[in-house]
This record gives structure tokens, C-alpha cells and sequence, in this order.
């Protein structure tokens, strides 16, 4: 299962990441690891401190777990932890 993200400003994509998560991963972690890692991309370049973004995601299910404040998942539970 891999895992991938865009970051893009208008219509250009300015950074692509992908990641090889295991043969066992589930399309849940995958959801959730794009989301962290583009978002762990976007705090690490200090070009888009202090602007708003919107980060766009398909997985209801992924969004609602980063958004919680119980965790089932420890991939979830690593996320709002660090």
C-alpha cells in the first residue's frame, strides 16, 4: 500500500511525496499518513508560515479521526501527540 500527497498553490504543484506504508496497510492509514505528511511538509518550509491553507481529502473517515479527541487508531493517536 502506498500512500501520497500534493501541495499545490493555485495550479502548479509545488511538492509531491510518496510513501510505501507495508503490504498490510489499510486505505485508512494510508488517508491519514498522506494528511500528516503534507502537513508536517507544509510546517517545515518556513515560505508558508503563518498562511492559511486548505488541506483537501477524500476520506471522511480520516478527517473525522484527526479532528477527535479519542483515539482508535495509533497512527492517529501518534499525529495529535508529536
Amino acid at each position: 500500500m502506498k500512500s501520497g500527497f500534493a501541495v499545490t498553490k493555485g495550479d502548479n504543484v509545488i511538492h509531491e511525496g510518496s510513501d510505501y506504508l507495508g503490504k498490510f496497510a489499510s486505505v485508512f492509514q494510508a488517508e491519514v499518513f498522506a494528511i500528516i505528511r503534507a502537513s508536517k511538509w507544509l510546517l517545515e518550509n518556513d515560505k508558508y508560515t503563518g498562511q492559511s491553507v486548505t488541506i483537501y481529502s477524500d476520506s471522511k473517515a480520516a478527517l473525522a479521526a484527526l479532528n477527535r479527541h479519542e483515539f482508535n487508531s495509533s497512527l492517529v493517536l501518534a499525529k495529535n501527540t508529536t
